[in-house]
């Protein structure tokens, strides 16, 4: 992690700009936590500085939106981004991590799990709080009339099919798993594409449910 952290708080709500703001400005290694209540103030601060980290507070109807992260991406690609987001709604939380960010945590996330979050990023990990874990793998096990994992083992992918899907499962990107892996990028998009075959699923959400439904992953 670097020695000093400059990170951008984007949320349009008074009281939990400050509330973050109270609990990481005791933590060492940050240095300095600017704030953006509106997209105009994000892209102003974009614009004019350099951030390790923007958090954002992501709600279609109140704040910052999919489309803001998308422009985060796009203008400031070597930002990492970590979202706060509701935990009622199953289809944003799959929008969420469908859309490459760093790392999603909850409203409802305590203190010390939020401060890892942001640890865990900084040093270029991927980070899923508790909660979200909790609520994809009960979809998925509502969705399939289960109470537990039907299938202990991953027996129908290879051990470096089982590599890429750990990597994709906690939000690598392909370019991103191809660099951890040492391979190259088509060689990582001929493997997912024949991990969705094989489990055959279409989306990273599902990825993400079947790789904690059998073990490849873990709750952190």
């Amino acid at each position: 992690m670097k020695s000093s952290l400059n990170i951008l708080h984007a949320n349009p709500h008074t009281l939990a700009r400050a509330g973050l703001k109270t609990i990481l400005s005791d933590q060492e290694g940050i240095s300095t936590i600017h704030e953006a209540e509106t997209l105009e103030k994000l892209i102003e601060s974009l614009r004019d500085n350099h951030y390790d980290l923007v958090i954002i507070d992501y709600d279609q109807q109140s704040s910052f939106s999919r489309l803001d992260i998308a422009y985060i991406k796009e203008y400031c690609p070597g930002t990492k981004i970590l979202v706060v987001s509701s935990e009622k709604d199953q289809q944003e939380i799959n929008s969420i991590l469908e859309s490459g960010v760093n790392g999603c945590v909850t409203r409802a996330c305590s203190e010390r799990e939020i401060v890892n979050a942001v640890y865990s990023i900084s040093n270029g990990e991927k980070f899923i709080c508790n909660r979200i874990i909790d609520m994809i793998l009960h979809e998925h096990l509502r969705r399939n009339g289960e109470s537990k994992p039907a299938n202990c083992e991953p027996t129908s992918l290879s051990p470096r099919e089982i590599e890429v899907t750990r990597l994709i499962a906690v939000g690598f990107t392909n370019k991103e798993t191809a660099e951890k892996l040492y391979l190259s990028i088509h060689t990582v998009h001929t493997h997912r594409k024949n991990i969705m075959k094989k489990l055959g699923i279409r989306t990273a959400s599902e990825l993400v449910r079947y790789a904690i439904s059998v073990g490849i992953i873990q709750p952190e």
